[in-house]
Parts: C-alpha cells; sequence; structure tokens
C-alpha cells in the first residue's frame, strides 16, 4: 500500500498515513476526514545490490561497492566511466 500525507482542514493536522487508494482517513484530533495530498516517495539505493552481481571487467562475483574498489586497485582496472584521482581512488 503506498503513504499518503493528509493535511485535516478543520485542525490544521498534517501526517503520513499507509492507506488503500481509495480510503479516506479521518483526522486522529477532530475526526473530520482529511485530505490527501501528493504521494510520498521513498526509495532505496543499495548500490551493487542486496545479492551482488557478476563484473565482466573483474571476471568474479562482487559483492559490496567496497569489495570492487578494492579489487579495481589491485588488478590496477579502472571501473567503466571512472577516471583515477591522484590517490589511487576512483569516483566522482
Amino acid at each position: 500500500m503506498p503513504l499518503y500525507d493528509y493535511l485535516c482542514g478543520g485542525c490544521g493536522f498534517k501526517d503520513e498515513f499507509i492507506t488503500p487508494m481509495e480510503y479516506e482517513q479521518q483526522c486522529p484530533h477532530c475526526g473530520v476526514y482529511m485530505e490527501r495530498l501528493m504521494p510520498s516517495t521513498f526509495g532505496i539505493n543499495m548500490g551493487v545490490g542486496a545479492y551482488g552481481y557478476y563484473d565482466e571487467t573483474l571476471q568474479t562475483y562482487v559483492n559490496t561497492n567496497r569489495q570492487k574498489r578494492e579489487l579495481c586497485r589491485e588488478r590496477g582496472v579502472t571501473p567503466l566511466g571512472d577516471t583515477p584521482k591522484p590517490d589511487g581512488e576512483y569516483g566522482a
């Protein structure tokens, strides 16, 4: 179910609720039906993913971004799209 922001027109109370799309939320303070605002956004960037991935350049499985950086440094490989910094690290 999506997370929606609600605003009460009666008392001005504002909060987020996880509700079905067709549900009408009542204000927990004054009981007036609340106005649904634009949906809240939510996201998680896990980098390489929960279980890692096979890196074609390194020809091995990589579980974390740190592991990829270390393997690239050990093997002298530049990650695709990255340029080496003066200290030997890669990245933006």
